[in-house]
């Protein structure tokens, strides 16, 4: 929690050589970070278009609240951690998933709240995505349905768990209708 809602701190952040350690939530709610630079001698991280990863680039660590569009996950990241995204309301596209996705962290998309939808490639051994709406591969539990999403939402019958939180900030949707074998 280093930086924990540390809103002065503005324009790029740099991580020296020396860090070797980057906890969950550190960057958390600091609003003004434009990007994210590394050392290129870090042995721990680096970044990709201006997100933090580490150095393996299996772990999204943190992605600056300026990013707009669709954003595209690098192939080789297989865990989000927790509040990876948090208020990155600028995202207005979708967020499209990785093949490799296999953790998605408490909170990752927290207040991103113009997603358009989730896109997960097919051969995802994990997640999918219905109209958007982040599920299972088996498409039998919600994870997190966009915020941006509007009017009715109709739940496919394959649907039998709806995770913590899935349709939070969901404001704008009137109806969701649930299937019969919810449990």
């Amino acid at each position: 929690h280093s930086f924990y809602n540390c809103s002065g701190i503005s324009g790029k952040m740099f991580i020296p050589a020396g860090i070797n350690q980057i906890g969950y939530y550190t960057f958390y709610n600091c609003k003004n970070i434009s990007g994210y630079e590394t050392d290129p001698s870090n042995i721990y991280f680096t970044t990709e278009n201006g997100m933090l990863m580490s150095k393996s680039k299996d772990r999204l660590i943190a992605c600056p609240v300026s990013m707009k569009g669709n954003i595209t996950i690098p192939e080789t990241t297989r865990y989000l951690d927790p509040c990876t995204f948090g208020f990155c309301s600028l995202i207005t596209g979708d967020i499209i998933l990785p093949s490799n996705l296999e953790y998605i962290g408490k909170y990752a998309f927290f207040g991103c709240n113009s997603i358009n939808g989730f896109k997960v490639d097919e051969s995802n051994k994990y997640l999918s995505s219905i109209d958007g709406i982040l599920a299972s591969k088996l498409r039998d539990t919600i994870y997190i349905c966009p915020a941006s999403k509007t009017g009715i939402i109709e739940l496919p019958e394959s649907v039998k768990f709806i995770g913590e939180s899935s349709f939070y900030g969901c404001d704008k949707l009137t109806e969701v209708r649930l299937p019969v074998n919810l449990e």
